[in-house]
């Protein structure tokens, strides 16, 4: 598969409200089991930002 690099930054708004589970029901944990990626969500720019330079 392609290299996703060592995590995945995911706008918060993308899952359901105060939850880990995207819409069509799966979380994030599975997602990124199938990715075999780390997926972060983030809330706003700061959080991406750390995120992105490893805060």
């Amino acid at each position: 598969g392609k290299d996703l690099g060592e995590m995945i930054l995911l706008p918060g708004l993308m899952l359901k409200h105060g939850d880990t589970r995207f819409l069509d029901d799966m979380t994030v944990a599975e997602v990124a089991d199938q990715l075999k990626t780390p997926i972060i969500p983030v809330n706003g720019v700061e959080e991406l930002i750390d995120g992105a330079v490893g805060n």
